[in-house]
């Protein structure tokens, strides 16, 4: 009897190990279903923030997620009530983990509430300015810091190109663009192109004014984020609207540095992955509930870059791709959503 006694335990033992394994690594049983809460800097409509949450869902497919938006790129001004919002969710809720997306929802929500406060896991990306300024890390909060590929995005164009010389830069004057500026201002000296000139623009009337006037002074025009520009008739613009206006009535090729820019119509870059992101975030978030210390977690900077052409673009400038711009291009057209 004792070796089937001692079989026996071996199953059981088997067993509960297993049952403890599944309970571990699937979030969604019974009781165990984590729940996340991600606290987005700007609206439910913006594209970059879209993606991030798409791979984090895809990545912690067990967990429950709620999201809240802080709107900062239309109402700034109004960030410190929406993180307070924020922080009444958190309370309610009594998430598992906080994601935190883009500048904004560290200045308004993680910084003045959860750093060094809060036992609760926080994990960021699609930051901008350096983690110090956030005084990151902290005892409960890491992530993943996002540099765009200007420089590689700039090399490129001119691949597609090979006649640029002279870009011009055009941005919507906000906190994040004034982050991006500092990354090209450390950066420009080696840069494959000539940035001669930086132009902030508020509005619809402005931008065509000023692409009316750059044209002949400069043989392409690099964008940062355009979102938040507002029409003739004061309305806050979303960015794939201005970057499709823009791409059906200008004449100079034009660069971008994210895959929705990219896709609104801008010609081509060198693009940084919101998906890679969300990815990276949802990767601590495991490591995190697995026993690991957020602590113990470096902060990590984003590094996979795509190359994108636009070809609905390409066609309207009537561009041909040498065999060398195609090679390891994705070729998308122009996005009517």
């Amino acid at each position: 009897m004792e070796p089937l006694y001692k079989m026996l335990g071996l199953i059981l033992a088997l067993l509960s190990m297993i049952l403890q394994f599944s309970g571990a690594a699937n979030a969604g049983q019974e009781g165990g279903r984590k729940k996340v809460l991600v606290v987005m800097s700007y609206h439910r409509e913006y594209r970059g923030e879209r993606e991030i949450a798409q791979a984090l869902e895809a990545n912690l497919s067990g967990a429950e997620f709620r999201y809240v938006y802080l709107d900062a790129k239309y109402d700034y001004a109004g960030g410190g009530r929406k993180g307070a919002e924020a922080y009444r969710v958190f309370q309610e809720y009594r998430p598992d983990a906080v994601v935190a997306v883009d500048d904004p929802a560290q200045v308004f929500f993680v910084v003045p509430y959860l750093r060094d406060r809060a036992e609760v896991p926080v994990v960021f990306c699609g930051v901008n300015y350096e983690a110090g300024k956030y005084h990151y890390p902290a005892t409960n909060v890491t992530g993943v810091l996002e540099k765009k590929h200007y420089r590689e995005s700039l090399g490129f164009a001119r691949l597609v190109v090979p006649e640029l010389g002279k870009v011009a830069l055009i941005y919507k004057d906000n906190p994040t663009n004034r982050q991006n500026l500092a990354q090209i201002e450390t950066e420009e000296g080696d840069y494959p192109l000539a940035i001669t000139g930086k132009y902030p623009v508020e509005s619809l009337a402005g931008l065509k004014s000023l692409i009316a006037r750059l044209e002949g002074q400069v043989d392409a025009i690099m964008v940062l984020n355009l979102s938040g520009i507002v029409d003739d008739g004061g309305r806050a613009l979303e960015g794939t609207e201005v970057l499709r206006l823009l791409s059906e009535s200008c004449p100079l090729p034009t660069i971008g540095s994210s895959s929705w820019e990219i896709k609104a119509g801008v010609l081509c870059g060198v693009i940084k992955s919101d998906s890679e992101q969300g990815a990276i975030d949802a990767a601590m978030l495991r490591k995190i509930w697995s026993g690991s210390k957020v602590a113990d977690l470096p902060i990590l900077e984003n590094c996979n870059g795509l190359r994108l052409v636009n070809l609905t673009t390409l066609k309207r400038l009537k561009l041909i791709l040498s065999p060398e711009a195609v090679l390891g291009t994705q070729l998308v057209a122009t996005d009517s959503n």
